[in-house]
């Protein structure tokens, strides 16, 4: 207790904390703040969208990979290798709950790309 005392002591000397201003004007002075900005001059940069774009594909595919390991576990073959046919590594699919392949051939499409 004496620690948050003594942090919100130094707050306070620092000029940090506004006793008079609520928590709710704060928020709302924030706020006012971010309307004034449109979202072109936040993704003005570019980057920030493109760093968009590279997520929302990132989640797409991993999603799709969720699908075909649905889609595997209904047809009865999911934990098998689609190559192969032998069972995938419990350990692997653990790890990994989409994968389609054994470590062996796993590997194989890894080296050729």
């Amino acid at each position: 207790m004496n620690s948050i005392n003594s942090s919100e002591q130094d707050i306070e000397e620092a000029g940090a904390f506004d006793k008079s201003a609520s928590v709710s004007e704060m928020f709302q002075a924030d706020a006012q703040e971010l309307d004034s900005e449109s979202l072109e001059d936040l993704a003005g940069d570019g980057s920030v969208l493109e760093r968009g774009r590279q997520m929302l594909a990132e989640a797409e595919a991993k999603l799709a990979g969720v699908e075909r390991a649905l889609a595997r576990l209904d047809a009865g073959n999911y934990g098998l290798c689609e190559v192969c046919g032998a069972p995938i590594a419990a350990t692997l699919l653990a790890e990994h709950p989409s994968l389609a392949r054994c470590a062996e051939h796993d590997q194989e499409r890894a080296s050729a790309s």
